[in-house]
């Protein structure tokens, strides 16, 4: 039976902070992320502390990616610290002034006693927040009615595939570049891919010609759709990892540093 005690350890977070916490939304795995980077810092009175990916999961128990992408969104909404040194090894922590918190009204829930919302309309409110197969459904129908412009991520992103698939096949039959962007937006929007590693995957599988044996024509062979991209994601992301090896213990720290944060992109 656990019989956790306050003598063995303890966490001290003002009645402020918390109750700045319990006003937003955050996803399952940004929460993790935050807890473990409590018990980092300040469950061992410090503000900063050194932390590696692989500590990260370990000790959560999740995915090294799924780790990486909850770092990026927890930086991008300036709710955590971080810094380096000059190798790259970083330190992380928490960002205590929750007036420097970037997070939209959509994440920000306020409610008063006086609202006099009904329970069945705040149940309404509240699944719009939770991804289900109904409110997905719903929303990709919605979405599909959807034209994509030409500066937007999504058409940008099919774009460059299409463009990348040109420059060995100019026969290429032309796609319908905007339903490539509703698969886009479903990579990014449901599956909760980052556009910046959705780019360096399209980039990286195109230039994967194989062993070059003509037995196996390489991911650019195979990713000729963003169908196919959406498909195939996790195997190319694991595979695009895989393959740097050279300068690995610097080189991948300036990534994930440079990565989680860079500033995110207007619009």
């Amino acid at each position: 039976m656990a019989s956790p005690q306050k003598e063995n350890g303890h966490i001290e977070i003002a009645n402020e902070i918390v109750e700045a916490l319990m006003r937003i939304n955050l996803s399952a795995y940004e929460s993790r992320v935050l807890w473990f980077v409590f018990r980092k810092t300040y469950g061992w009175q410090k503000k900063l502390d050194w932390i590696t990916l692989s500590q990260f999961s370990k000790e959560i128990g999740l995915d090294r990616r799924l780790i990486h992408r909850a770092i990026k969104r927890l930086s991008s909404k300036k709710m955590i610290i971080i810094e380096r040194d000059d190798g790259y090894k970083i330190r992380y922590g928490f960002q205590k002034n929750y007036a420097k918190w970037k997070v939209s009204s959509k994440e920000m829930i306020v409610i008063n006693t006086d609202d006099r919302v009904s329970s069945k309309e705040m149940i309404e409110l509240s699944s719009k927040q939770i991804p289900t197969k109904e409110t997905i459904t719903k929303e990709t129908i919605t979405k599909d009615k959807r034209v994509f412009n030409n500066d937007s991520k999504e058409m940008k992103l099919s774009t460059l595939l299409f463009k990348l698939i040109l420059e060995r096949n100019p026969n290429h039959k032309k796609p319908d570049l905007n339903s490539w962007a509703k698969e886009i937006d479903k990579m990014i929007r449901i599956d909760k891919r980052l556009p910046d590693e959705i780019e360096a995957v399209i980039r990286w599988c195109q230039t994967d010609a194989g062993s070059g044996n003509g037995k196996w024509g390489g991911w650019q062979s195979v990713i000729l759709s963003i169908s196919k991209l959406r498909e195939k994601y996790d195997t190319l992301y694991l595979k695009m990892n895989s393959s740097k090896t050279n300068d690995r213990n610097y080189n991948n720290r300036k990534a994930i540093y440079d990565f989680i944060t860079e500033e995110p992109s207007a619009g």
